[in-house]
Order: structure tokens, then sequence, then C-alpha cells
């Protein structure tokens, strides 16, 4: 859209509410008129009156006299014949009015007590009005003093203790520095207000405002006119302690007297299936909001009584507030014709489909790719399987110098179309140089601080992500690994953190375009770094499946394995902490010529040397343990001589192994040992094989003995709780009656023994 005004720097923004002087100063024109068009053209002072603008090509804005291209919309003004509580500040009045002295508008508060001095002083704005209400809410009279103009020229109502406080004033918003101020001697006589407070409460069954013993007898309702005009008596000063803004956002701003009506580019007309256009949500909206507001002027003029003109005010109330919000629980929605609820502004703004997240906010970023992820065993857990043409777009600015620029050459050779070659040449002087145009690579001869964008290459570090990110393991630094296929691959192990299943789970990766950010990558999210997670200082990174399955398996007593099998499972290992050779084994008959190695002897060939001694059962630890059982895990040196490697010890509780090998030998120690344990067990269980029917998942007989014994010792404790509560005896649970205490507490016994039920499975 052209638009020919004079553009300036701009140097702050503030924010405020519009007054009602302000918003009718700056509408085009009064609607007064629920109609839309009159002989088939907009009518004057209705809905669509061409001084909103004009989103039609059959006439122009009768504002800024532009077309339908050019003209942004003007927006017009309903004037209320009631005040009207706007749905997104009423918590905001409550707690204003609950400040401040319903009979002088002043706070109940003295300025003089120095808990509320305090408070001014260390906090502000929303901070400062939440602890202020906190303060005043439970006081029953005021204690704030009544100033008259005679006492002082001071605007506020000052204690003449704190008069001389200039820092606590100058909070406030005076400049008592190069002013002087003389206090009467009379004012130390002046008594407070020592007005009651009455007790009110705000409905959002009606909302409107409850007040009790107002006159004596019970409950009155304090009208929206009555709380504009308490709203008025407070002064810059109180405004200023309940961490507002006087200037920009008055308490009695937030009480709706105009509402300003949007133009017709925010609610255009739907075309209906049949070629006919119907009027948009909110368009129907402020029309039911015109004539609710027409038909209370109507009755007021007639002289109708209050009560029945109660019913108008609350249907104007009603209709106002579901034309911002439609979507709360306690109030009645409003619906079209057929019984669809009309989308109003907020569900308009709000959520993934909203105007900020669906409209105005950036969807992708450059140098970024998506995918589906595929599980992928074989690669280390800091490692990312990178498709080739995502490798083969997706670049890395490096910096030609005298180290690097023997392989940049090769790159450029190779062009933007084979794999480990580059896309652009970026000289010194700026000149950027598309490869796929040039005809003959060769001649490039690349100058130190010449910048050549390169491919992906194997070891690049990425930033992997997947949405939502809810913790920031939810992106983490990944090894690139080049691999053919269409899909990222993802180590099992890591799919905890980022919550991701392959299931069709799509991720993200980011390519850093900068040393500096590859640096932070490397050292700070990548994911050795991230296996312990700072929720509960236990890790969050271990085996799953299959890799765990073999572990335990490969761990028991009567595992053995040949020569064979242990070279051909040997040639998976890679860890560099340890010099690989052949162990002693553990079975040799010399006649035979039998070599056995235990399972137990190949996982030690890639632990770390670390020394443990966990106990594993559900005894008391100084109980005697008989070692010929593999309840407790020992291993020394690095040598695992008793014990099970399983869930516990291998899986993501605390005080497993990677946990401890962290804590003595470092993160990258625990990368690898996750890393070597998932390409041997894998490869095990591959010769091995294992199977689940389903007599797996049929429990044993003592586990179903146990859980009916938990049902017998559960109906007893039941029957225990009904005779209390038909006898009257049952303790009642704070803020619930019999009944409810009752409920809570079977259902606690209930969840309890499921609770117990489900760890015997």
């Amino acid at each position: 859209m052209n638009n020919n005004e004079e553009t300036n720097l701009i140097s702050a923004i503030s924010f405020g509410l519009f007054n009602p002087e302000d918003l009718i100063r700056s509408s085009s024109c009064e609607i007064k008129n629920a109609a839309l068009y009159k002989f088939d053209l907009p009518l004057k002072e209705g809905l669509i009156d061409p001084r909103l603008g004009t989103i039609s090509r059959d006439y122009t804005c009768q504002t800024c006299h532009q077309t339908s291209l050019l003209c942004p919309g003007h927006f017009g003004h309903i004037k209320l014949v009631e005040p009207m509580f706007h749905v997104g500040y009423i918590n905001t009045i409550n707690k204003i009015l609950k400040c401040v002295c319903l009979n002088c508008g002043r706070l109940k508060v003295n300025y003089g007590e120095k808990e509320f001095q305090n408070i001014i002083f260390k906090y502000k704005g929303k901070e400062r009005l939440k602890h202020v209400y906190e303060y005043c809410s439970n006081r029953k009279k005021c204690e704030n003093i009544d100033m008259d103009k005679n006492h002082t020229n001071m605007n506020p109502n000052v204690n003449p203790d704190v008069v001389k406080n200039v820092k606590f004033w100058n909070e406030l918003g005076l400049d008592l520095k190069n002013k002087e101020y003389k206090i009467d001697k009379d004012l130390r006589k002046v008594q407070p207000c020592s007005h009651d407070i009455p007790l009110f409460s705000f409905s959002k069954e009606d909302y409107q405002f409850h007040l009790t013993n107002l006159r004596g007898t019970g409950n009155d309702i304090l009208p929206s006119r009555s709380i504009l005009e308490i709203l008025k008596q407070i002064n810059d000063t109180d405004i200023a302690a309940l961490g507002l803004n006087p200037k920009r956002s008055r308490p009695e701003w937030m009480i709706l007297q105009v509402l300003p009506i949007p133009p017709p580019h925010v609610r255009p007309p739907t075309r209906l299936e049949d070629g006919s256009y119907s009027a948009d949500d909110i368009t129907h909206k402020l029309a039911s909001i015109i004539q609710a507001n027409n038909a209370l002027a109507k009755m007021k003029k007639d002289g109708l009584q209050s009560v029945a003109l109660q019913e108008y005010i609350d249907m104007l109330q009603w209709h106002i507030t579901t034309y911002f919000v439609n979507d709360r629980p306690t109030i009645k929605r409003a619906t079209t014709k057929n019984g669809r609820p009309i989308r109003t502004i907020s569900e308009r703004l709000k959520g993934k489909e909203g105007h900020f997240r669906g409209n105005l906010n950036g969807k992708r970023v450059d140098f970024s790719a998506r995918s589906v992820i595929s599980p992928d065993p074989t690669i280390r857990i800091d490692q990312v399987g990178v498709p080739v043409e995502i490798a083969k777009t997706l670049t890395f600015p490096e910096i030609v110098n005298s180290k690097n620029r023997a392989e940049l050459e090769t790159m450029i050779k190779n062009g933007p179309d084979a794999l480990h070659g580059a896309n652009y040449i970026i000289t010194p002087q700026n000149m950027r140089i598309d490869l796929k145009i040039a005809r003959d690579r060769s001649i490039f001869h690349l100058d130190e601080n010449t910048i050549v964008e390169r491919h992906l290459k194997d070891g690049d570090v990425v930033v992997f992500n997947r949405q939502p990110s809810l913790h920031k393991m939810s992106m983490m630094g990944h090894h690139a690994i080049i691999l053919p296929g269409s899909t990222f691959r993802l180590n099992l192990s890591v799919t905890t953190p980022y919550n991701a299943d392959f299931d069709g789970d799509e991720m993200n990766m980011h390519v850093p375009q900068s040393q500096a950010a590859r640096a932070e990558v490397k050292h700070i999210m990548l994911v050795p770094n991230q296996i312990i997670s700072p929720q509960g200082n236990k890790p969050i990174i271990g085996l799953v499946q299959d890799s765990l399955l073999a572990s335990r398996l490969m761990t028991l007593k009567n595992v053995f394995l040949n020569r064979n099998e242990v070279m051909n499972i040997m040639m998976f290992m890679n860890n560099k902490t340890k010099n690989f050779c052949l162990p002693i084994p553990c079975i040799m008959t010399p006649k035979r010529k039998i070599h056995l190695w235990s399972g137990k002897q190949l996982y030690s060939m890639i632990m770390p040397c670390i020394d443990i001694e966990l106990v594993k059962d559900n005894n008391e630890t100084n109980s005697w343990i008989p070692l010929k059982d593999d309840t407790r895990l020992i291993i020394r040196n690095g040598e695992i001589l008793l014990g099970l490697l399983d869930k516990e010890t291998l899986g993501r509780s605390n005080n497993s192994l990677s946990q401890i090998i962290i804590s003595t030998l470092g993160n990258n120690a625990a990368s690898d040992f996750l890393s070597q344990s998932q390409l041997i067990t894998n490869s095990w269980i591959e010769s091995r094989g294992f199977s689940m029917g389903l007599i797996d998942a049929v429990a044993s007989r003592t586990t179903q003995e146990k859980v009916n014994t938990e049902l017998r010792h559960l109906e007893t404790q039941v029957a225990h709780v009904i005779q209390k509560a038909q006898n009257a005896k049952l303790n009642i649970q704070p803020g619930m009656t019999l009944i409810e205490s009752f409920e809570w507490k079977v259902n606690a016994k209930l969840n309890n023994a499921i609770s117990t039920c489900g760890n015997w499975y």
C-alpha cells in the first residue's frame, strides 16, 4: 500500500488506554444504525458507512478518498447510553476498588506507613498494583486523610510526617526538589476519612458488583455508573501509587463509555456456497450491540423503572462482553441463527490460528531444514543423519586461509551438484559468484578472506529441535553425518529429551553461520553436555528398547560367546579410552580347545575405568546378600565382576552408570559409553534373537495372590470408612461437605491400591 506520509525515527513507544475524548476525536463517524444497506447502497451511520473505509470497487472512501486498494480503513464509534464493563479490565477494576475508599476515592491506607512506602519503592507497574492490593484489600476503614484545599496547596493527600520525604513523592510523580510547600499547623489535627468500607464482590455470572450493607439491608448492585464516579475521584498520586500512569492509563478509562467500531477491512463479508455474501460474525454482534443500546436509550427516555431498566442494561453488557470474549464458561455463549458460536475479537487474536501466531509471526527461518525423523541405532547419540539433498542445499560460510585453501578449492571444483561441493563464492569486495552458472570452476583462485559457502560435511555441528520447545533439551547440538535417504536419522536414546517418536514426527535442523555460533553449539548445546537434566539432577538420556533389553540378557550368568562371536562384536567397538585386546576367556578346556567369553567380559571392554558397588534389592542395605545372586552390581577398574546391567543402571534413573561416569570422567566418556553400548548389544541381539508372546503379559500366580490380598485389605479399609461416615464420625476435609469428604477418602485409598498393584506387574 502506498503512503506518502512523512516518516520519522521512533525513539520510544509507550502504551496506554484510549480515553473517550481521544477516541471520539480520532473516530471517522458515529454509528447509530444497525442496518447495513439502504437501496443497495451503504447506509450512512450504519456498520459499513463509507466513512469507515471501503472494500468494494464500486465506491471510494469518504474519509481518505482512496479506492479499496489504497484505503487502510478508519475506526468509528458508538456512544453507549450507560457505562459498560470491559471484560479485559474487570479484574483490574475489582482490585482498584478494593484498594480505595468508596466514599472519598482515596487509597484506604495512610501514606506514612513504613510498609506501604517500602512497597512503593520496591515495585512498579503490575507488581506494585498486586502488592498494594494485598496490603489494602482487607482494611475495613479508610485511614487516609480527606484533605481540604484550605489546609494545603498540594494535590495529593499527604501525611505531615512524610511530606519531607522527597524521594517517596518523586516515586509518585511529584517533584518537590525545587519547591517549598508550607504545611498548615492545623493539618495535624485533620482526622482520617474513617468511612466504613462495605463488602462487595464481582459476580462472573451476571457481570455485576454486589455490595453488602450499603444501606444495611441485603445485597445491592453497585452499577457501572457509580463505579465510574468512584474511579474518577482517584487523584493522580493515588493512581501512581497503584502502579498506573495517570496521564495514559486512568482507571475510569477502563470502563467503556464509547465503543470503537473497527472498519470493514477487519470484518469483510464471507462468500457462501450459492455465491451470495453474508455479514461477518463481528458485524452481526455489533448490530446487536447497536440495537440493545438504542433500546436502552428509548427505555430511559420513556422513564422506565430502574428494575425493568436493569434488564436492558444487562442485555447490553452481555452483548459487549461476548463481542470481546465468547469462550468463557461462566458467560452464556453468543451464537448465530443455526446455533454456531460466533468468532469474536479474542478468538481471532489468540491461539495457533490467531492473527499473531497465524499471520504475523514467522514460521520458518533461513539456514534451516525440516523433515521426518527415522531411528538409526548405528549412529552415536551426539550425531544426526542428514539427507544428501539437505546437505547440498544448506551451506556454511567458510573463510579461506592457508590451512583450508586446498580443501575449499576441491569443493569449488565439485560445484553445487555434487556432494562435498560449494554453492557460492563471496570475494573480499563483496561480489557474490554463483557456481551454478560458472562454466570453468578451475579458474577460481582463492585469496585469503574469501568466503566459500560450502556444503555440509560430516562433523559439522548443527542445532536439532523438535516443537513444542518446552525445555532447553528441546534444542540440542549434534554432529552432522551425511546419509542417503530423505529423512533425518536420530539415535533412539535421544528421543526422550525431544519427546519424539518415529510415527511421523518432524524435526528442524539449524546450521550455525559463524565460527562463534559453532563454538557455542559445540561447547554448550552438544548432546553430551545435556545428558544430566537440570530439572531432576539425573540423566535424561539412557539406553532404551532393544539395547536396554540386550544389555540385561548379555550380562546374565549363563551367557557365553565363542571366539568368532566376540571378534564380530569387537568390530563395532571404537572406544578410544581403552586399548582393546582380547581378554583371557573365562572358560577354557585344553583337551577340546574350547574358549568361551562371558557377556560381562564383552561389556567390560567398553566400560570406562570406574569403581562402583550398587545394591539392587529391596532389603535393608546392611543385610547379608549372597554373592552368587546378581542382586548387587560390582565394577572394579572398569571390569564387571558381579551383577546385571538393566534399566536401573543403564536407564534414566538417579545414580545410574551414565551419571556416575559423568561425575568421574566427564560428559564425553558417558556419551561414548552409551553409544558403544548400543552398537555391541544390537549386534549381539541380532544373532541371539528375542521374542514376546501373550504369556509374557500375564501376571504370575504369586503376583495375582499379592494383588488379591491387597484388594481384600482395601475392602476392609473402605468398609471402615463407610461405617465412620454413617456414624458421622468421619473427619471432614477443609472446604468439603461430609459426602465430598467421604468420596475423597475412598478415592484416595482406591488410587493408592492401584498404584501399589501396578508396581507388581
